[in-house]
């Protein structure tokens, strides 16, 4: 029996609640491309790749992870990514983080309505957890907190107990649990019982499951097919029908409600 009366509701950031990584004509998987092409001198087909690889399985991975994979993916260098300076691909997402950190980027349109609609049914107890950067230090010396920046400027903190960030660019989010489980007061036992966790990435998906969130929802942002979806599931070998798909934010209240009825 659970000891914790109200699900605590565990939130990604980037691509979930703020419009920064799925158009590519603009935001981070612009920031992200331009930055290889302006290293590599990437072809247009090249360029396109990586956006592909940035709107699917890079989605929610670290910076530095993805820049890495996209190095392999493209076979660049031409000799072995290991003859890279040892401090390259630190240097990529340095320059990632500092353009894509000089601007705020907005909340979706369906964010307010969905946590207005949660609280009206009692669903007040919510955090976010990314792998966007809460410590980061420009070239220049200026050190921000960009989750923080994010969460105020769009007023979004009235919704929220907590927030947690990474640190490097290597880190991404799968070590919070614990410290959002110190943040509510749970015990592993109401975690299990009493959480949902919404993201727009299999990576999010994967953390769910490797967390034993008992309410995973997906919001697909990028429009996928469900076919499609449930492929990259499976090929991370979670089980996708644990996962509950939805198309934007306005279903999620009714979801969380049906399967808690607090």
């Amino acid at each position: 029996m659970p000891m914790i009366s109200t699900p605590i509701g565990i939130w990604d950031l980037d691509g979930s609640l703020i419009d920064s990584v799925h158009n590519r004509e603009s935001g981070c998987p612009k920031i992200f491309a331009d930055i290889l092409r302006e290293e590599f001198d990437l072809s247009e087909d090249q360029y396109r790749a990586v956006l592909d690889y940035y709107a699917g399985p890079g989605c929610g991975l670290p910076v530095k992870i993805q820049y890495s994979d996209c190095l392999h993916l493209l076979g660049l260098p031409e000799n072995k990514l290991e003859d890279l300076p040892e401090n390259k691909l630190e240097e990529l997402a340095q320059r990632y983080f500092e353009r894509a950190y000089s601007q705020v980027f907005p909340l979706y349109p369906d964010v307010v309505p969905c946590f207005e609609a949660l609280t009206g049914l009692g669903y007040d107890q919510h955090c976010i957890s990314t792998s966007m950067k809460s410590e980061f230090r420009f070239r220049d010396g200026r050190e921000i907190d960009h989750v923080t920046e994010t969460v105020r400027a769009n007023g979004f903190d009235k919704y929220l107990r907590f927030w947690f960030g990474g640190k490097r660019a290597d880190e991404g989010k799968s070590h919070q649990k614990e410290l959002i489980k110190h943040g509510f007061g749970v015990s592993d036992a109401d975690f299990r019982e009493m959480s949902y966790m919404v993201g727009d990435s299999e990576n999010d998906m994967m953390i769910a499951s490797d967390w034993n969130v008992a309410l995973p929802i997906y919001v697909n942002r990028r429009g996928f097919s469900m076919q499609r979806i449930k492929r990259e599931l499976e090929e991370r070998r979670i089980d996708s029908l644990r996962i509950f798909i939805v198309p934007s934010l306005e279903p999620v209240p009714i979801v969380v409600h049906n399967r808690f009825r607090i």
